[in-house]
């Protein structure tokens, strides 16, 4: 029954009167996001992140460098860091994936290769949470540390977890004709 919920939600969430494209893709992203997610806790702040970080798209972020790195663009067109003078280490080169926007290099340290994004984008949300409350913990899973940037993503973050929230309360309550989930399924395909 996920997918209908993650149908109707996503119906909701879109600021255009049509269903994207890509909808199997995010569906399933969606589907498993809420599977993801702790029960005590329930899915909807990590359904309001995925949405705002990825759209529920398995998506690349832009290029970052860490360690106090500088980004520079060749004229080749690629990228890469240099050090500065702030810098005491070699920076590295990374870019935020999947749907909840992790860092594999941070998050994903045993096994970069075959990590699951999406699973370790919702453990790190809602560790954060439990560690440092929510609106703080939202905050610096958006930026690291805690800044007015991060906050007002937090806020925005915590809107729109509301707004999931009220859209389906009790996720269904009520049983689907038979017709209807057909009807949804032909869509889908």
């Amino acid at each position: 029954m996920d997918f209908i919920f993650c149908w109707i939600l996503i119906s909701n969430l879109t600021t255009n009167n049509y269903m994207p494209q890509d909808i199997e893709e995010r569906l399933h992203i969606c589907s498993n996001i809420i599977s993801y997610a702790p029960e005590e806790y329930g899915p909807e702040l990590a359904l309001a992140i995925g949405w705002q970080e990825s759209g529920y798209t398995d998506a690349k972020g832009r290029w970052i460098c860490t360690r106090k790195g500088k980004l520079v663009i060749t004229k080749a067109g690629t990228h890469r860091c240099t050090k500065t003078e702030r810098s005491t280490k070699t920076p590295k080169l990374v870019r935020a994936e999947g749907p909840m926007q992790i860092l594999k290099l941070y998050h994903c340290k045993k096994n970069p290769k075959s990590c699951d994004t999406t699973k370790a984008g919702v453990d790190l949300l809602y560790s954060l949470v439990k560690k440092h409350g929510k609106k703080k913990g939202i905050a610096i899973y958006a930026g690291g540390y805690v800044n007015p940037k991060s906050m007002r993503y937090a806020r925005r973050a915590i809107k729109l977890e509301r707004k999931i929230k009220n859209t389906l309360p009790d996720k269904f309550p009520f049983v689907f004709p038979k017709e209807l989930l057909f009807w949804l399924w032909r869509v889908i395909e």
